[in-house]
């Protein structure tokens, strides 16, 4: 067993939490189509899981535990990219749901300076920022310590200021 592995487990080592090739999605990646990827994950998870997702607080729960049963099966981000994807589009749309906040195209929004957003963020009426695709990609890699649950928490407190 090489060191790496031994010292990572057995999933493969990556350049890091976002996919690392082009994704195959149904529709266009824009702040337009987000409430459709957001939909399309909670009708796979119905068929799937036989779970009905709300767009509720709660529902959040669902999402990391989902994203960790399927990290636990060691499948790598690569391999579940388009569903980790449709993922964080569901829990970006919670948020815009439960915040008052709307979907945005990242070349819409003022960045820093060597700052990498994904193409569609969560922002609030304040101006708040919220990149919900990137931390569903950072908890599946991560794991638990990155909770999709926590960001929504995170990020209504930002809004609500």
């Amino acid at each position: 067993m090489s060191f790496f592995k031994k010292l990572f487990g057995s999933k493969e080592i990556e350049d890091g939490p976002m996919p690392q090739r082009p994704l195959d999605l149904e529709f266009s990646i824009n702040a337009t189509n987000a409430e459709n990827f957001a939909r399309q994950f909670a009708a796979a998870v119905k068929k799937n899981d036989a779970v009905d997702l709300d767009f509720s607080i709660d529902s959040l729960a669902f999402v990391d535990t989902f994203l960790q049963k399927f990290r636990d099966e060691d499948l790598t981000v690569d391999q579940f990219a388009e569903t980790i994807f449709v993922a964080g589009c569901y829990v970006g749309e919670t948020i815009r749901l439960n915040s008052g906040s709307k979907w945005a195209n990242r070349e819409e929004i003022d960045l820093p300076v060597n700052k990498y957003m994904s193409n569609i963020v969560v922002r609030s009426a304040n101006g708040s920022i919220c990149d919900p695709i990137a931390k569903t990609y950072k908890r599946f890699y991560y794991g638990e310590a990155d909770s999709v649950l926590f960001l929504y928490h995170v990020f209504a407190r930002e809004a609500a200021k």
